[in-house]
């Protein structure tokens, strides 16, 4: 705790800007739906104020149902909605607070594999190492 200490308070809006600007690395936010934590709305919100130069596609992008790699649709619906603009991409979890691996540990694993196997939103797969 007391290591990170100076790091309270910072933010990190130019960090990921500079990662999204070079295009090499795909970034996922997500949000558990029914997080009473950080809310899914104003994530969304604050991604969409990004000053970053293809924000506007983020903006335009259309939320599409995402089924999770599971067929049919969850007891309550949809298993989530993504919005994709690649490298950008933001998932809402359905179904899910605040701890979306914990609530979710089925779907937080396929988001994980689409991301890094490149089927998510459009994304490239990633090359780690």
């Amino acid at each position: 705790y007391n290591a990170l200490a100076g790091n309270d308070g910072l933010g990190v809006v130019p960090d990921v800007v500079e990662i999204l600007e070079s295009g090499e690395v795909e970034l996922l936010f997500f949000n558990g739906m029914n997080d009473v934590i950080v809310n899914h709305v104003s994530n969304e919100i604050a991604l969409e104020a990004l000053p970053y130069s293809k924000v506007g596609d983020f903006k335009h992008a259309k939320r599409q149902i995402w089924s999770g790699g599971l067929p049919g649709t969850g007891p309550l619906g949809p298993r989530g909605w993504l919005k994709s603009a690649p490298p950008l991409h933001y998932l809402k979890i359905a179904e899910s607070g605040h701890m979306v691996p914990m609530d979710q540990p089925e779907l937080a694993l396929e988001m994980i594999r689409e991301l890094l196997g490149g089927r998510i939103g459009g994304a490239k797969e990633q090359r780690l190492g």
